[in-house]
């Protein structure tokens, strides 16, 4: 699923992780899974596609907000030189 608002959205939070030192890739992974769930309730809640694309990104609210959330959900993921690779639990 994409579309240019999905799109640029991800590439802000992308780019507000990354400047305040969150590398790991899933971060981002993980909010296009979530996005892509909201927008699937939407649609099956009967709102058209773009309806449904405006709704979620409003519930997820800013980039940088987000990015503050998962500073606190990843807290390893901070860039110290050394890229983290993500560990996924066992």
């Amino acid at each position: 699923m994409s579309s240019q608002p999905l799109d640029a959205y991800l590439l802000r939070l992308e780019a507000d992780a990354r400047t305040q030192g969150l590398v790991n890739p899933r971060i981002i992974a993980e909010a296009r899974e979530h996005l892509a769930d909201a927008i699937a309730d939407g649609l099956d809640r009967g709102l058209s596609q773009d309806a449904a694309e405006r709704e979620a990104l409003a519930r997820f609210g800013n980039p940088t907000d987000l990015t503050e959330a998962f500073r606190r959900v990843y807290p390893g993921t901070i860039s110290s030189g050394i890229s983290p690779r993500f560990s996924p639990p066992r």
